[in-house]
């Protein structure tokens, strides 16, 4: 398993800039059927399910969470399965940015990837929705003159669709 986990985007240590998107992310909420586009990208269901299971494990081992492994797999198996990708919790993906952050070799700030603050605003559909999000993130971010570490993630584009404007 470790040698497969090395050959995946999100994992290497070395060069890579940051977490590359595998797979599209989990909303808390029901999303229209155009939200559950069949993978653009080259890569076919098994191959996603093989990078989305070692994720998950990965996810899983470090976070100490090993019990809810099995169920989380089915899940996403399920959803792939119905969609042809599948979407990270709210976990997976705040694990995700710090970890990337973590693996950045070139990043001084790296050895402060665990107090990366993760804002979730993929629920966001209109760009001034979009727009009032940014200008919190900065005033956040830059907390009063103490500058604070925080990453905003929107949800992914569409393929096929327009994005917004």
């Amino acid at each position: 398993m470790s040698g497969q986990l090395s050959q995946l985007p999100f994992f290497r240590t070395q060069t890579s800039p940051a977490l590359k998107p595998i797979c599209w992310i989990h909303r808390p909420r029901k999303l229209p059927h155009h939200f559950y586009p069949q993978m653009s990208l080259e890569a076919n269901p098994q191959k996603l399910l093989l990078e989305a299971k070692a994720y998950s494990s990965l996810f899983h081992h470090e976070c100490g969470m090993l019990e809810a492994y099995p169920e989380r797999l089915t899940r996403m198996q399920a959803e792939i399965e119905r969609t042809g990708t599948y979407w990270h919790t709210y976990e997976e993906l705040a694990y995700g940015a710090k970890i990337a952050w973590r693996n950045n070799t070139r990043c001084i700030g790296r050895l402060h990837w665990k107090s990366l603050a993760v804002r979730d605003m993929r629920h966001l559909e209109t760009a001034e929705e979009i727009f009032t999000a940014l200008v919190e993130h900065l005033r956040l971010a830059t907390n009063g003159g103490k500058i604070r570490s925080m990453i905003t993630i929107f949800a992914p584009a569409v393929p096929e669709l327009p994005g917004i404007r």
